[in-house]
């Protein structure tokens, strides 16, 4: 997530530039009777891909993200694979390919080689960037935004949304003018693996680093899967359309109420590791906020965004921070509640 919100309004060529994440040339084919069929290795012996047969066709070589995929799928650690000798390799793909050819049932191709696979009833969804976009953002209503660039890499996307005018000042906060800008975060993966996360955040703009305490909505956790493709954008519109709610009716009183309520830094972080604890010590001294629940969980945020911060623990101390205001945690021990 970025630390500062950028504000793109949604055109047609926004929805054109979303599009040309999908690497071109890409295209869907059936994967049926999938077949490992040779291993490619550096000069110095190190695995690198291997290449599969789909229904008899020629060999087409693996890109890394289809062979992590594949590997998984069949379960076979990648790590395992890369210490075998190349017949070993074959003959276990294929043993487990066998048991589990129903996974595969479209491959992502891109001339000779396959970027990745289609979870099974993804096919006929079709779906792109800018459909995501464009029934997402419809929940906010006149003239939506990006809130910056889309974050991860295609087939996995992360999007923001918001409004010019998405926004709440928090006049009790011991910060003047302390206001607080609001979006959805969308989670899809175009490939159908995992399904789609709708979350609502909140950035803290009034401050240098532009915090952010994301917080999932009861509707996150719905089953957004459908095999139709209208009934699939309407899932995820509906989806939309609840956090924009949840925001206005929880999320934004939540963090009022924690401005009121003070909280223990020391009896929280203990449970966090030393390295990451340090950190938001470090950040809880940098801004006088009354000792309160919102002291800590801007503090929390603020670490997050600091340089040595490690990467593993940013999204998580913004989804605790997140979790805490909106009552899904213990501000004790982190505990998951309800």
């Amino acid at each position: 997530m970025p630390a500062t919100l950028e504000l793109i309004p949604i055109t047609q060529q926004v929805l054109d530039e979303l599009n040309e994440l999908v690497p071109t040339g890409v295209r869907a084919i059936p994967a049926r009777d999938p077949v490992a069929h040779g291993v490619v290795r550096r000069d110095g012996g190190q695995l690198v891909t291997v290449t599969v047969r789909l229904a008899g066709s020629e060999p087409m070589l693996l890109e890394r993200r289809a062979l992590e995929r594949m590997a998984r799928l069949a379960r076979i650690p990648t790590a395992l694979l890369a210490e075998l000798p190349d017949e070993l390799i074959r003959k276990t793909l294929n043993v487990q390919l066998a048991r589990r050819w129903s996974w595969f049932t479209h491959a992502l191709v891109q001339g000779d080689r396959i970027l990745d696979w289609l979870a099974p009833g993804w096919k006929d969804l079709e779906l792109k960037p800018s459909d995501v976009a464009t029934v997402c953002a419809r929940a906010l209503g006149d003239q939506p935004c990006l809130a910056g660039k889309p974050d991860g890499e295609w087939p996995n996307l992360t999007l923001l949304f918001t409004t010019e005018n998405f926004w709440h000042v928090f006049t009790h906060s011991p910060r003047e003018k302390d206001r607080h800008h609001f979006c959805l975060a969308v989670r899809v993966d175009l490939c159908g693996w995992t399904l789609p996360v709708v979350h609502a955040v909140g950035y803290r703009v009034v401050c240098s680093n532009g915090m952010m305490a994301p917080a999932g909505h009861p509707g996150s956790e719905r089953k957004l899967f459908a095999t139709e493709r209208t009934a699939f954008l309407e899932k995820l519109h509906s989806a939309s359309l609840a956090a924009v709610g949840y925001i206005r009716t929880v999320l934004i009183p939540r963090i009022e109420h924690t401005i009121e309520q003070k909280a223990d830094l020391e009896q929280l972080i203990q449970h966090l590791p030393d390295r990451v604890a340090q950190l938001v010590r470090s950040a809880y001294r940098a801004e006088e906020l009354g000792g309160s629940e919102y002291h800590v969980v801007n503090a929390l945020t603020r670490a997050a965004n600091y340089e040595d911060c490690p990467p593993q623990w940013r999204e998580r101390l913004r989804s605790l921070a997140g979790e805490l205001t909106v009552g899904r945690r213990c501000w004790r021990c982190f505990r998951p509640l309800g």
